[in-house]
């Protein structure tokens, strides 16, 4: 998105130091810093990894698992039944081919829940601030790219590669997105209807399985944990990208004031 940002004018403005009264540059002492549009191309490689993580989190129907094993069975083997704050995994009970033996639980795809499932508050809650996270996520990405893009000058020293409002942005979708873990203290996680169905099953040849009384984490609750600690990292990063941009605006701007009025 920058890269022609990024790239061009790097070493011109880098040698716009601040001058003394003789003319010449003044030497900062001490490591050298590292510009601020490798900084704000940080901060923009973090907030899309964050919106991909995102997006792949929520899509998936494996934020929550329940790991149960078949009673009697002394093979070892689990099924895991799989949810997400708006999708689960799919399932049906079915009779081997030819009609011979007991059912079985075949697991499909993901679909969405039906009208019998009761959402409570804090279901409710969770799928609000999943879709806050995905509007303020989809929102500062698009507006981010806009503003690079737009905010060009014809001005090397007129800089508009960072925003004032990234770092709040990028903060309150980090807020959002940790936010949405209401799911786990949902009935979905601690009171599941569709693992008490099976757990309880009224049908006598279909297998009984032992599931716990609550969930643990799935690959899509992994998934996104990495997201909110991204969107977290994407604040830090743009926040101090954006302070490093106006200081070397700054120095820019006040390098011409050290300069002699009349010459020799």
């Amino acid at each position: 998105l920058h890269i022609g940002m990024l790239t061009g004018d790097v070493g011109e403005r880098r040698a716009l130091g601040q001058r003394d009264s003789t003319g010449e540059d003044k030497q900062t002492p001490g490591r050298m810093a590292v510009p601020f549009q490798c900084q704000a191309l940080v901060a923009q490689i973090f907030s899309f990894t964050a919106f991909i993580l995102m997006w792949v989190g929520m899509v998936r129907c494996n934020m929550i698992e329940f790991a149960g094993a078949e009673i009697g069975d002394t093979s070892g083997s689990q099924i895991k039944m799989q949810f997400g704050v708006w999708y689960y995994l799919g399932y049906f009970l079915t009779t081997p081919v030819g009609g011979t033996g007991n059912p079985v639980y075949v697991f499909e795809a993901c679909r969405g829940y039906s009208d019998a499932i009761e959402l409570d508050d804090y279901w409710k809650s969770a799928r609000a601030f999943s879709a806050l996270t995905f509007i303020f996520a989809f929102v500062v990405v698009i507006s981010n790219t806009v503003t690079a893009c737009t905010n060009r000058s014809n001005s090397p020293m007129d800089y508009n590669l960072t925003n004032r409002w990234e770092p709040p942005a990028y903060l309150l979708t980090c807020l959002f997105s940790g936010l949405t873990f209401l799911f786990f203290k949902s009935d979905a996680c601690v009171n599941n209807p569709l693992v008490a169905a099976i757990r309880d099953s009224a049908i006598s040849s279909a297998p009984v399985f032992d599931f716990p009384d609550t969930c643990s984490l799935g690959q899509g609750g992994k998934i996104m944990i990495s997201s909110t600690v991204f969107w977290f990292v994407s604040a830090l990063a743009s926040a101090k990208a954006y302070k490093a941009e106006q200081a070397e605006k700054a120095n820019v701007d006040t390098a011409g004031l050290d300069e002699p009025l009349v010459g020799p």
